[in-house]
């Protein structure tokens, strides 16, 4: 019975899944037939022609262990890996191997908002496993194996389970661990001075940029499709748009739980920025008045997902976002704006260099002259002529409309 392991999107724990597979004459997977749960194998009355003699041995052990951070856990997590039925992540994954002990160092994160915890560091690309004893695997090999650090693993645990430790908090507690344990072997958390308080004006910042989704923003309805449910498979490349709020040098992404005064970190200093919530209320509000719709509305994506928190056009229209491109975004950055615009958004305008030059050559036959309608890009001579046929033949019965300005 094969088994996939993967970890734990937050707490570093490793989850393992149970599935049979179905081979092929040649003994490749074809397609998996069933999953199971190991507390199924409890039950001394299952018996399925399947199980291998490891099998029945390591399914009743991995369901008594119960959570990950035992140390039979650990034990029959090496049985799993020595089957060689094991992979990484997906069923058509790395499969695993046990590797040797690799090195840890366990300090302390510091995250934006001033707040720490204890986190156990190794070398990349290796990802840290919170068993009983810490392990480590590479994703890309699906190599395992324990991590070794100066402290006993009960302690490494007890640390990694600690709660996150506020910024009011900080230094109380580096003063009490420097105290109880002088020699240094449990890290302290980092240092922090008090927060200084900063009031800046809220300037609202705007970057439009592309990204892969698994489904299509443009094609959502407005009330958005079933809980959790994507409305499409495969993924699409599609323009979106950032916002977050900017207090002089202190970012924070739209979306950002309100707070009047937060305590925020920045270069290793604290502040207490004091959030303008009516100034990010009104511009929140001139986005949505604009069509754009944070996707974590919709419920599709996970929380952890990079784009979460970002907005996109509903919009069925595709010339919406090269509308909003040409009128929205020069209104916007009227009113204070700051807009950026990534390299890779398919919407994005260049100004040409000098006047469009206009020619017309007389030719004899059918097609009697010629039309050049040029403009200079980047050092470049374009010819849009052949662009507009390219755009026509490639729109089809698109009608194309053209707003000319007399100085």
């Amino acid at each position: 019975m094969p088994r996939r392991l993967q970890r734990g999107l937050h707490s570093g724990s490793l989850i393992v899944d149970l599935q049979s597979l179905e081979l092929t004459h040649k003994g490749a997977s074809s397609r998996a037939s069933a999953r199971y749960k190991p507390d199924q194998f409890l039950d001394a009355g299952v018996q399925l022609q399947f199980l291998r003699p490891s099998d029945r041995g390591i399914l009743p052990r991995l369901a008594r262990a119960g959570v990950e951070r035992t140390e039979s856990f650990v034990t029959v997590l090496q049985d799993i890996i020595a089957t060689g039925r094991g992979q990484w992540a997906s069923w058509d994954g790395p499969a695993l191997t046990e590797g040797p002990a690799v090195a840890g160092t366990l300090d302390w994160q510091l995250f934006d908002d001033g707040t720490q915890q204890p986190t156990l560091h190794v070398a990349a690309p290796l990802l840290t496993l919170r068993l009983a004893i810490p392990w480590y695997v590479d994703p890309a090999s699906g190599i395992m194996g324990p991590i070794e650090t100066p402290l006993a693993p009960r302690l490494v645990n007890a640390m990694l389970a600690g709660p996150l430790l506020s910024a009011a908090l900080s230094a109380s507690v580096r003063a009490e661990m420097i105290r109880r344990w002088p020699g240094g072997h449990l890290p302290p958390p980092k240092r922090q001075g008090a927060p200084q308080a900063l009031r800046e004006q809220l300037q609202p910042h705007l970057l439009l940029l592309a990204a892969e989704l698994p489904f299509d923003p443009a094609v959502l309805p407005a009330s958005g499709p079933a809980r959790g449910a994507p409305p499409s498979a495969g993924l699409h490349r599609v323009a979106l748009a950032r916002v977050s709020w900017r207090y002089g040098g202190i970012i924070l992404p739209a979306g950002t739980p309100f707070q009047q005064k937060r305590i925020v970190q920045q270069d290793g200093a604290l502040f207490q920025l004091v959030r303008d919530r009516a100034a990010e209320d009104r511009a929140d509000a001139a986005i949505r008045q604009l069509g754009l719709v944070r996707l974590d509305q919709f419920h599709i994506l996970p929380g952890a997902h990079a784009h979460v928190l970002n907005s996109a056009m509903i919009d069925p229209d595709p010339t919406a976002w090269l509308d909003f491109v040409l009128m929205d975004v020069p209104r916007l950055q009227e009113d204070g704006w700051l807009v950026d615009i990534a390299a890779e958004f398919p919407w994005n305008l260049v100004e040409p260099s000098g006047d469009i030059s206009f020619a017309i050559t007389e030719r004899s036959g059918i097609d009697w002259f010629d039309l050049d309608l040029g403009v200079m890009l980047d050092g470049k001579r374009i010819n849009l002529v052949s662009a507009l046929l390219d755009l026509i033949a490639s729109e089809g019965n698109t009608a194309l409309s053209f707003n000319a300005t007399c100085g």
